[in-house]
């Protein structure tokens, strides 16, 4: 069976739409893979500025999704050794 490993940040405006879209496919082992640091106002509002704020601002666990099917990790940093290590 395929693995597919998302990266990103619990805040991110599309992660609750991606997470949503990649459920519906069951061939694939999802991982999501947690920086633990967050999109910071800024960033998030040149996000929204960029969309024309089509994106919903809310976060990825602000919604009851069910996430029994895909595996959650944190990491401190998309760029930390231990992230690294996991993905090998």
């Amino acid at each position: 069976m395929l693995k597919i490993g998302l990266l990103g940040t619990k805040n991110h405006p599309l992660i609750k739409l991606t997470i949503s879209e990649i459920l519906k496919n069951t061939e694939c082992n999802y991982f999501l893979l947690l920086d633990t640091l967050e999109l910071s106002s800024h960033q998030l509002n040149v996000f929204h500025a960029r969309t024309g704020n089509k994106f919903s601002k809310s976060s990825l666990f602000d919604e009851n999704l069910n996430f029994e099917q895909i595996k959650v990790s944190s990491f401190g940093s998309h760029n930390s050794e231990r992230l690294m290590e996991y993905i090998k």
